[in-house]
């Protein structure tokens, strides 16, 4: 590798290799970002589904202590 402060270095190759390398950052920084979105919707979308099936749980379970209360009297 030479020197940078050499008079012969090659200022063309570093400039042309540093955008790619720093595109590959971004892009490797814009999939992670993505892929957590996807993993927090699909997080939010599995606790409203338990918690939906909970209120079911809660909802028949009130159902069927007010039908024993009604039975009762």
């Amino acid at each position: 590798m030479e020197s940078t402060s050499s008079p012969d270095a090659d200022f063309i190759g570093l400039a042309t290799r540093t955008p790619t390398r720093s595109t590959l950052g971004i892009q490797a920084g814009e999939d992670v970002a993505e892929e957590f979105e996807k993993q927090e919707i699909i997080n939010t979308l599995l606790e409203e589904k338990v918690s939906t099936h909970k209120k079911e749980e809660i909802l028949a379970h009130s159902r069927m202590l007010l039908q024993a209360q009604a039975e009762e009297m």
